[in-house]
């Protein structure tokens, strides 16, 4: 485990997170917000150094799903 690895997992103890954490999160973390914002994948493709859209549709194809319940759920819970 390198030192980055190790600072990663013992920060995320501390801060009392149970889920796995990992550096290239991050990266994810980044890639995320800007789709919702209505960045386009070419776009994002491009800002995160991909040849082509392949690895942004496996990665992220789950947002619009995703946002879409969220979406469904604040509705419900102010019902």
């Amino acid at each position: 485990m390198n030192r980055v690895h190790y600072f990663w997992g013992t920060s995320a103890d501390r801060a009392g997170i149970e889920k796995r954490v990992y550096p290239h999160l991050l990266r994810h973390s980044f890639a995320i917000e800007p789709l919702r914002q209505g960045m386009s994948a070419f776009k994002l493709a491009d800002v995160l150094g991909h040849s082509g859209l392949q690895m942004i549709h496996r990665s992220y194809s789950h947002l619009n799903v995703n946002d879409a319940y969220d979406a469904v759920l604040r509705v419900v819970s102010t019902s």
